[in-house]
């Protein structure tokens, strides 16, 4: 989840579910060269500011103490290249990220809004993309008072956590659609050039 943490998409949630894909994602996507000019920008969020430019993005990150003064500064940029990919989808864009820890692919889905404001959605609540038609799962790593265990079932199950779900296949249009929720939304970019993380809490 290297790469993702570094967007601070799925870092922001502790307790989230990461959602792999054996290869890049969508089905029928067009792979872009460069970033769109459309979902370029600078966005800032009091000591942080996230910018996209034709060739990356690049967030940077404040700490501040109790008082409010500043104790560090990190500056994470990441450059579209074999590991990571975005490809434009319809209306979306998705973002694809492949990770140093072997567990596959992993995507942020990009939504520009008709009022002009830009969505970012990390697909971790469930069902997940357990309606597609086109996705297998492969695999189900589950959690319970400290204990691992996996099988390949998406259902909710009582003092359980969902931790990770791998899936083969590629998902298509509607089943972005239907990943694109509140929920699942981790950070906004609005058009007065401020962004929010946590939206989907």
């Amino acid at each position: 989840m290297k790469k993702l943490a570094l967007l601070l998409i799925v870092a922001v949630f502790a307790s989230c579910t990461s959602v792999y894909f054996e290869v890049p994602q969508p089905k029928g996507g067009e792979i872009q060269n460069q970033i769109p000019k459309e979902i370029q920008g600078t966005w800032i969020k009091k000591f942080d500011t996230c910018y996209i430019f034709a060739k990356g993005y690049t967030d940077v990150n404040t700490s501040l103490d109790s008082a409010g003064k500043v104790t560090g500064v990190k500056r994470n940029t990441q450059f579209l290249s074999d590991s990571m990919l975005i490809n434009k989808a319809g209306k979306y864009y998705v973002v694809n990220f492949l990770g140093d820890d072997g567990n596959g692919w992993q995507v942020v889905i990009i939504e520009k809004k008709e009022n002009g404001e830009m969505a970012w959605y990390y697909p971790a609540a469930a069902p997940f993309f357990g309606s597609s038609s086109t996705l297998i799962v492969k695999k189900v790593v589950r959690s319970k008072k400290k204990k691992t265990f996996t099988n390949k079932s998406l259902l909710k199950v009582e003092g359980e956590h969902i931790d990770k779900v791998f899936y083969s296949g590629q998902f298509t249009m509607d089943d972005i659609k239907k990943v694109t929720i509140p929920e699942n939304m981790v950070r906004l970019l609005k058009t007065d050039g401020t962004f929010i993380d946590d939206t989907g809490k």
